[in-house]
């Protein structure tokens, strides 16, 4: 699944702030990190993905929403 398409499910299946994907190096995605209080940054196939610190990626919404989306396609920790 392409990315746009995981972020259309992400918001569908109950995490309505789930961001679309950008493309942006790594210095863009740490400044936008230290701008926005900490949002977490994911590796997801060489793309860079900002998460803002609202969404909880351990929470069973995100899980629910991730396993039916394309699974487990995001490091939790």
């Amino acid at each position: 699944m392409q990315l746009r398409g995981i972020a259309v499910c992400m918001r569908a299946h109950g995490v309505p702030q789930f961001p679309d994907p950008v493309r942006a190096s790594a210095n863009a995605i740490e400044s936008h990190r230290n701008a926005t209080g900490g949002a977490h940054v994911a590796d997801y196939r060489g793309v860079l993905l900002a998460f803002p610190v609202t969404i909880d990626r351990l929470s069973p919404a995100f899980e629910q929403a991730a396993a039916a989306c394309g699974g487990s396609f995001l490091d939790r920790n």
